[in-house]
């Protein structure tokens, strides 16, 4: 069976850094994608190590202008970009917003009447151009409902197209169709009119009835495509899963598209998914499940005398813990318990302790501050741009939070020596009071909001604070001259 399942990426232009591609490949690769749904600006290209990157590992980008209908871009303002995408590899493109919405047009075009016969003289010399350029350009999505009832605005732009002789519509047909689920359960008006009764525009639902506005809503339209053409068109549905996509809000969960798209039964529950049904996007990127099986450590095992410093840690955190105990029986234990975890020695150069601040992965990753998949250590670290986790760091607030994969890390010098025995007493009051993550990389450093650099003699050089400063992190160096000497 051919792969359907697809994502949406950020729904803004920021993104396309190299940064940005180490988060997202490896999510994209476990969950097997085929398609990523990225929104593409009018003025310059998508940078192209981004799109070979997705296209070298079998992920189908489909560059989405989200143009309003009256915008004042032509066709040709946008053949250079469209030449260049196809050349890249680029096969699919949508231009449009839902033009059966009122916010898609100027207030005093859709108050021009015939709002569909001026949207398909419109959209027609794009879908030439992009021809041209040997691109396939999408139907854009309707609004299921919406401000002109989408049915009605499906069924009147066939008749016109046939008035036209628009044999695209025929013979070549490529729909954008919304997969939202407003609520309704996955089943919600499979069948279409042959198991329900047409819904009347706007009209409330009779009792035991079903209308379109669901995840099946691409079966209504197939009808009445196939009516008005005999053809079925090619689908590419969107925003699936999403109760609203004008919300982050799921209304599907991501396990049960994943069991549909997998041809696997949820809740006894089996809908095959016809051949001319070519990707589900769902709505946002989701957190792949881990394997059963053991995989490969992310990041470089640990040196013998990364092994021993670690020794040593957990060593005066055991001390410290017997401090703290002893005082206990003095004083009234605070309500925050002090005592620390050992540090774990496993395979990998990235040693946990426990934060309160940092809870389980969920299945999805939400709108807000939750971490991603760690990266290696060998690459660039996630560019976090202007997302906003607390008072110290401003950032944007449609930015997903696993930008930031670590919280606060102590980034601590590696020596084929070690470090001096004295030196961690000075690290104790850092590792009690904030529990960072404790590691030696500077690359992995980077995927943390705050990092303290224990900077003895001058173990990281300057160009080691700048990237981690070009990376957003907020910095902490703890510079340390000599043995006993320690400065801010």
């Amino acid at each position: 069976m051919q792969n359907k399942l697809g994502f949406h990426y950020y729904n803004d232009h920021l993104h396309y850094q190299e940064k940005d591609l180490i988060a997202l490949l490896p999510e994209l690769e476990a969950h097997e994608a085929a398609w990523l749904v990225l929104k593409a600006p009018s003025a310059v290209a998508i940078p192209e190590v981004f799109i070979r990157a997705l296209l070298d590992q079998g992920i189908m980008p489909i560059l989405d202008f989200d143009l309003r209908i009256d915008e004042q871009i032509r066709p040709v303002d946008l053949q250079l970009l469209l030449e260049t995408y196809s050349k890249w590899g680029v096969r699919y493109v949508n231009f449009f917003r839902p033009p059966n919405l009122r916010s898609s047009w100027e207030d005093e075009a859709w108050a021009l009447g015939d709002v569909v016969e001026r949207f398909l003289d419109r959209w027609v010399p794009f879908l030439r151009m992009a021809q041209q350029c040997h691109l396939v350009a999408l139907f854009p999505a309707l609004e299921p409902g919406g401000e002109y009832w989408d049915l009605s605005f499906l069924k009147r732009l066939l008749a016109l197209a046939k008035t036209k002789r628009l044999k695209v519509f025929a013979e070549d047909l490529h729909m954008a169709v919304s997969a939202q689920s407003f609520g309704k359960p996955i089943t919600w008006g499979a069948g279409a009119s042959a198991a329900w009764m047409a819904p009347m525009p706007y009209a409330a639902i009779e009792a035991g009835q079903e209308d379109h506005r669901g995840f099946n809503t691409w079966q209504w339209y197939t009808e009445i495509v196939k009516a008005h053409t005999g053809a079925a068109p090619k689908l590419f549905l969107f925003w699936a899963g999403a109760a609203n996509k004008r919300s982050a809000e799921s209304g599907l969960a991501f396990d049960e598209l994943d069991c549909l798209l997998r041809e696997r039964a949820a809740d006894g529950l089996a809908m095959p998914l016809p051949d001319n049904l070519l990707a589900i996007a769902y709505h946002k990127l989701v957190k792949a499940k881990p394997k059963h099986q053991m995989q490969p450590s992310l990041f470089a095992p640990l040196t013998e005398e990364q092994t021993q410093v670690l020794d040593l840690i957990n060593e005066a955190l055991a001390k410290s813990r017997e401090e703290t105990e002893d005082e206990a029986e003095i004083a009234p234990r605070d309500a925050m318990d002090t005592a620390q975890p050992e540090i774990d020695r496993a395979d990998s150069s990235r040693i946990e302790l426990e934060n309160p601040g940092h809870e389980d992965l969920d299945d999805e990753i939400p709108a807000e501050a939750e971490p991603m998949a760690a990266q290696t250590s060998d690459t660039h670290p996630i560019d976090p741009h202007d997302l906003h986790l607390g008072e110290e760091y401003r950032v944007a607030p449609n930015l997903a939070a696993w930008v930031f994969s670590i919280d606060h890390y102590l980034l601590l010098p590696s020596y084929p020596w070690g470090l001096p025995e004295n030196t961690f007493d000075q690290m104790l009051p850092i590792i009690r009071d904030e529990k960072p993550t404790i590691g030696f990389s500077v690359t992995e450093a980077a995927s943390a909001r705050k990092v303290t650099v224990w900077n003895e003699n001058e173990a990281f050089s300057e160009a080691d604070i700048q990237f981690l400063l070009d990376s957003g992190c907020i910095i902490h160096e703890q510079v340390i001259h000599r043995v006993g000497q320690l400065t801010d």
